[in-house]
């Protein structure tokens, strides 16, 4: 999807092998992979939207889970640690697809934070793509003053 994938983006993003896409600070979506776009039906036109009006993504109980001030963006500001997620979001093909679903908050260009990486991923993919993020994630750094509010839309 993104032929120019910008250089602040982590290189393990391209290896993970699974839906991904980043926020900034603000909610807005600002890259996403190809299997991104095949999952969320969306193209690099989608970029620079808000992520929950674009994602729109429900739990597995069918209540809103994207939303101005998502749980993953709480998470973060409150440096909890990623949780993972079984989400439902509609399809391109307008079936509705569970998947499980961890999202890794970042430290972004000029030290902003949270940027948030989305990865969505089929059971078939859990162990390998759940073994790189545990990783991945305790290897941030979380500031410790913030430097976003929540989102608005």
């Amino acid at each position: 999807m993104s032929e120019h994938v910008p250089d602040w983006v982590p290189g393990w993003v391209d290896t993970v092998d699974c839906a991904c896409w980043i926020c900034d600070p603000t909610g807005r979506l600002v890259y996403m992979n190809d299997e991104a776009g095949q999952l969320l039906g969306v193209t690099e036109a989608a970029l620079g939207n808000w992520c929950h009006e674009t994602v729109a993504s429900r739990d597995a109980d069918g209540e809103e889970f994207c939303r101005a001030g998502c749980p993953p963006w709480c998470d973060a500001m409150l440096d909890r640690p990623p949780q993972r997620r079984q989400l439902i979001t509609r399809g391109a093909d307008g079936q509705d697809h569970l998947s499980r679903t961890r999202v890794v908050p970042l430290t972004g260009p000029h030290d902003t934070y949270p940027w948030l990486v989305h990865c969505a991923y089929s059971q078939e993919q859990s162990s390998r793509v759940e073994s790189l993020l545990t990783r991945v994630a305790a290897e941030q750094h979380t500031p410790s003053e913030p430097t976003s509010r929540p989102p608005t839309a």
